[in-house]
């Protein structure tokens, strides 16, 4: 076949070339923004930054040369947008969420805080119906914590299409069966999840109590996949049934709603991933077992709070970049001994005085105290 010199093609031609490479949209990872929120900051801090968008990837034509970036860096043209990232350097690609095609994270240090009522959770769910077309969800999945458990109360009204539930892990190989409530701070790259798969599963243990909450008194461990997942997911049907009634009378007396608050046409799949992050040279690598902290309720979190005033708009800056920060930081605010959600014989105190903990639970690393 003879080649082409594109550079006595009809610019029309040229910029045809370059707008074809654009490839269609993938699947990728929504990160809730702000990581660090407290109820005590008030309700309109609690939300989360909207819209809810995605990274993606550069076209390769971005590579190629001036005139193909510059088609490409042309919205009207290419309908492509760029937000600015200080971690790049440079202003990055992304789009706007698609809940039938992208996967919506939710981290631990903002599940319980964004909805921390019945009557919240009916607000956020009326402000924000995109989570009622979300078909694929994550929640982290820490040690000493059972999400499956608190997701039971939220589905109902936020995620009633819900097809996937993912169980992110920090990493794909560390078991959790400390006693000590972890948790990890989410990716500030462009990142995805990767599937753990049946065999590296079957290599993790888990505490049975850490999947299924209060509905079980037994501790023992088992194989996450598949054991720990089925504990999951019978826990999260247990769960959504009974707050499902709690709904149904809460509706009622809110006015009605038609919202189905019992019923599901499926119940979900439930699978184990964990981050993987994108980067310089090309590669992708499981990151989030760098950055587990011991969590101690809302007193010790992975980064600063951010105020509702100082947040960005995501659709002109890359606002994920600050979370590549960790650094744990001791707030105590307004706790109280009676309130704080510690572990027996270990207070804050002794995790910075002792210099933190690692992820195994031996001394080291460190922490800020504000």
């Amino acid at each position: 076949m003879a080649s082409v010199d594109l550079g006595k093609l009809p610019i029309e031609v040229r910029h045809m070339i370059w707008l074809s490479s654009i490839p269609d949209d993938e699947p990728e990872v929504c990160l809730l923004w702000p990581v660090v929120l407290h109820e005590r900051h008030g309700l309109d801090a609690l939300k989360f930054t909207q819209p809810l968008l995605v990274d993606t990837g550069f076209p390769v034509a971005m590579h190629v040369c001036r005139e193909s970036r510059a088609v490409l860096r042309n919205e009207k043209l290419s309908g492509l947008r760029f937000r600015t990232s200080s971690a790049a350097g440079c202003p990055v690609p992304y789009r706007e969420f698609q809940p039938a095609l992208d996967t919506l994270y939710w981290g631990g240090e903002n599940l319980d805080a964004m909805a921390p009522t019945i009557n919240d959770m009916i607000i956020t769910a009326r402000e924000t119906p995109v989570l009622e077309l979300v078909e694929s969800l994550a929640i982290e999945l820490p040690w000493g914590m059972h999400p499956p458990d608190a997701l039971g109360y939220y589905r109902p009204l936020f995620f009633p299409a819900l097809h996937t539930l993912s169980l992110v892990l920090p990493d794909s190989t560390s078991s959790m069966t400390s006693r000590l409530r972890r948790g990890f701070r989410q990716p500030a790259r462009r990142c995805r999840l990767r599937r753990i798969s049946a065999e590296e599963g079957a290599r993790i243990k888990v505490c049975a109590d850490v999947l299924m909450g209060n509905e079980t008194d037994e501790t023992a461990e088992v194989a996450l996949v598949p054991e720990g997942l089925s504990m999951a997911l019978s826990c999260l049907k247990i769960e959504e049934e009974l707050i499902g009634e709690v709904l149904c009378i809460e509706l009622n007396l809110d006015g009605g709603d038609d919202t189905d608050t019992t019923v599901y046409a499926r119940e979900p799949e439930v699978i184990a991933q964990t981050f993987i992050e994108y980067q310089k040279d090309g590669s992708w690598k499981e990151i989030c077992a760098e950055r587990t902290f011991v969590e101690f309720g809302e007193m010790v979190r992975s980064g600063a709070y951010v105020p509702l005033a100082e947040r960005s708009d995501p659709r002109e800056v890359r606002v994920n970049d600050i979370d590549g920060a960790f650094d744990v930081v001791y707030d105590a605010g307004d706790a109280t001994a009676d309130s704080a959600d510690f572990v027996v014989g270990f207070s804050p105190s002794d995790y910075f005085l002792d210099g933190g903990y690692r992820a195994d639970g031996s001394p080291g690393g460190g922490g800020t105290a504000e």
